[in-house]
C-alpha cells in the first residue's frame, strides 16, 4: 500500500463528506465547551478512525500476495469454472500439476481417486504473456453426453461430478476403480500437489513436503498470516464477508489447524488445515503462508476424500 493508494481510497470513502469555513469555526468554539464537548469529538474521532481502519482492510484484502505459481493455479481454476461451468466443490475432485512453460505456466487438472479418470477428462489452461487458453479432454463432444448425472456416461461434466460427491459416491468409485486407467498415486510427483485426507501430523503434512520448526522473531506473526490466509480463502471460494469472519473460530464447526513449517527449499511458512462447508460439499483445504513476506505460497483443496 502506497501513500497515494491510501489517499485515494480514503478521499473516497469521505466523498460525501463536506467542509466548509463555518464548520471550522464550529469546531474551534466548541472545543471549549468542556468535558461534554469533548467526549462529542472523541466519538467523531473514533468513527472517523474506524472508517480508515475499514478503508486499510478493504486495501489490503484487494492486494493479497500469491507467489507466481499459487497465482497460475488460482487463474487456471477460475478459469476451468468459467470455460465448463465447474464449481469449486467439483474442482475438488481434481488434483493440480504445473510447471513453467512458454515464458509463463500450464496448469493440468487431473481426475483423484474418486471418479473415473477417462469419464472426467483432465483440463489443461496455459497462461503466457497475459493470455490464457483452456482445453479439456473432451472438448468437441455433444454436450448432451454430460447433460444429467448418469455415471455410465462417456464423459462426465458438472451434473455427474456433484452426483458423485454426493448420492453416487459408492457407484462413481465403483466405476474408478473397475477403470483400465490407473488412478495416480498418493505420494504426488515433483510439480504435483496431490493430497490425503487426514489431518496433518508432527511428521508428514497433508499438502506439501514440509517439517514443523519454530518462527523467528522477525517474521510475520500469526495473526498476521491468519488474515491472508482468510483472505486467500474468500477469494478462493468466494465466500461472504460473515463466512470469512468464521473461518478459526469458535463460532466454526471446526477449528483451523495451524503451525509453522519449512520445505525442502528453504523456505519458511505458516501452515493453516481448514475444513469448509461449500453447499454440503465437506472441503478440506490446505494454506501455506511466507513468513518472510505474507505470500501465498499454496492453497490447495480436495472434495470427496482421494478414494
Amino acid at each position: 500500500m502506497t501513500p497515494s493508494d491510501f489517499k485515494t481510497l480514503v478521499d473516497q470513502e469521505l466523498d460525501s463528506l463536506s467542509w466548509r469555513p463555518r464548520n471550522r469555526s464550529a469546531v474551534l468554539s466548541q472545543t471549549k465547551g468542556g468535558g461534554k464537548v469533548r467526549r462529542k469529538l472523541t466519538v467523531c474521532l473514533v468513527t472517523v478512525l474506524l472508517l480508515l481502519l475499514t478503508a486499510v482492510s478493504v486495501l489490503a484484502a484487494y492486494h493479497l500476495l500469491r507467489a507466481p505459481e499459487a497465482e497460475a493455479i488460482h487463474q487456471a481454476r477460475q478459469a476451468v469454472m468459467d470455460a465448463y461451468g465447474l464449481t469449486p466443490e467439483t474442482l475438488g475432485l481434481f488434483y493440480v500439476q504445473y510447471e513453467t512453460a512458454d515464458d509463463g505456466w500450464c496448469v493440468t487438472l487431473r481426475p483423484g481417486g474418486l471418479i473415473d479418470s477417462d469419464r472426467a477428462g483432465s483440463y489443461t489452461v496455459r497462461l503466457a504473456q497475459n493470455k490464457l487458453t483452456t482445453d479439456w479432454t473432451h472438448d468437441g463432444w455433444d454436450a448432451s453426453a454430460w447433460a444429467d448425472d448418469d455415471l455410465t456416461a462417456p464423459t462426465y461434466g458438472q451434473a455427474q461430478l456433484l452426483y458423485a460427491l454426493h448420492d453416487g459416491k459408492d457407484e462413481a468409485l465403483l466405476l474408478a476403480q473397475s477403470s483400465e486407467i490407473p488412478q495416480p498415486a498418493m505420494t504426488p510427483p515433483s510439480g504435483s500437489l496431490a493430497v490425503a485426507s487426514s489431518l496433518p501430523s508432527d511428521e508428514a503434512s497433508v499438502f506439501m513436503d514440509v517439517r514443523e520448526t519454530t518462527p523467528d522473531a522477525d517474521e510475520i506473526s500469526l495473526p498476521e498470516a491468519k488474515a491472508a490466509m482468510r483472505c486467500a480463502v474468500q477469494e478462493e471460494f468466494g465466500l461472504s464477508d460473515e463466512q470469512t469472519r468464521l473461518i478459526g473460530t469458535q463460532e466454526d464447526y471446526d477449528e483451523v489447524a495451524v503451525r509453522f513449517v519449512t520445505d525442502p527449499a528453504g523456505r519458511r511458512m505458516w501452515e493453516f488445515f481448514v475444513e469448509l462447508d461449500l453447499d454440503g460439499t465437506a472441503c478440506s483445504i490446505g494454506i501455506y503462508v511466507n513468513a518472510a513476506n505474507g505470500e501465498i505460497v499454496l492453497l490447495d483443496y480436495v472434495t470427496g476424500g482421494n478414494g
